[in-house]
């Protein structure tokens, strides 16, 4: 008598995403090696995104913002919080996962890339799309 194999348990991802936001690279940098781990023993559905933007249009000038200044507007309290604090931890366990943030980004509004998102999403790229703009912004500063 012959078993048929047992469907792999279904995994369902649903992100909300910050292209300006390193914890959205260290989770979807988490999520793909997760993937690689449970390769054969999970089945991944394709991940479902919302996009998101944190600060509203026109809060930035068309080239952007400086990080530094950035997180400088919050006040000197906040501001020391997230240069010393935060986004060291953040970087740090981005190397753990393989990231190579680097800090001299700048904040730009994200409607274009979010925009793109959607037509990814719409055409089964979507993932890639992200992992590839996320380390575009993040690593090589584009």
């Amino acid at each position: 008598m012959r078993r048929e194999a047992m469907p792999l348990p279904r995994v369902e991802v649903a992100v909300i995403l910050d292209f300006m936001c390193p914890w959205s690279f260290i989770g979807m940098r988490s999520l793909q090696i997760a993937r690689e781990r449970f390769a054969g023993r999970l089945d991944f559905a394709p991940v479902a995104f919302t996009p998101f933007e944190f600060d509203p249009p026109g809060t930035y000038p068309p080239e952007g913002l400086d990080w530094t200044a950035y997180c400088q507007g919050y006040g000197p309290e906040k501001a020391r919080f997230l240069l010393e604090q935060k986004l060291p931890r953040a970087f740090a366990l981005g190397k753990d996962v393989g990231i190579n943030f680097r800090m001299e980004r700048r904040i730009v509004h994200t409607a274009d890339v979010n925009t793109a998102l959607t037509l990814a999403q719409r055409h089964g790229v979507a993932e890639e799309f992200v992992q590839e703009t996320l380390s575009r912004h993040f690593e090589h500063l584009e």
